[in-house]
């Protein structure tokens, strides 16, 4: 930024100042201001989802996911706070009898946290759980193969002749 630039900020930020009866406040107690603001995970997190373009179904289970799973238990977290350990935690915490909607919790919650890496927010996402988006196939699908259908017609099938009318 050029200094002629910042020198008009500074006057429109002074002139704002004197409008509205306020302190104006020098650069360097302005910036402390700013580092001591505290962005929570739930303002942060709300942000993200609502400004991503998103088909109407996906967004509802985003906003599902968000509200029932990570809002409650990370909502005062402040983003820069977020680490490995913390979402380790809690993921642990999560229903483990549920792993689909776990998976896409979680991948809810690394999206969110790409995102605070590419504003600048976070050095690292902290979502770093090997294969916890990816639940195994016999958690994702607890019906039976399709072999397993065909053995159970076949067991239905009369083992004996009908029984024959009497004449």
């Amino acid at each position: 930024m050029s200094a002629e630039r910042w020198l008009a900020r500074e006057r429109d930020y002074r002139e704002s100042c004197l409008a509205n009866g306020e302190r104006w406040k020098p650069p360097k107690e302005r910036a402390v201001e700013k580092k001591a603001k505290v962005l929570t995970l739930s303002e942060y997190g709300a942000t993200v989802i609502d400004q991503r373009v998103l088909k109407p179904r996906t967004r509802l289970e985003y906003e599902a996911k968000w509200s029932q799973l990570i809002e409650p238990k990370l909502d005062r977290l402040a983003v820069r706070d977020i680490t490995t350990t913390a979402v380790r935690a809690w993921y642990s915490a999560l229903d483990a009898s549920k792993p689909t909607r776990n998976s896409h919790a979680y991948g809810v919650l690394s999206m969110i946290c790409n995102t605070a890496v590419r504003d600048g927010l976070l050095d690292r996402n902290p979502c770093q759980i090997v294969r916890a988006t990816t639940p195994s196939q016999s958690e994702r699908c607890p019906l039976p193969p399709p072999w397993s259908c065909t053995r159970l017609q076949t067991s239905w099938e009369p083992t004996t002749a009908p029984h024959s009318a009497k004449p």
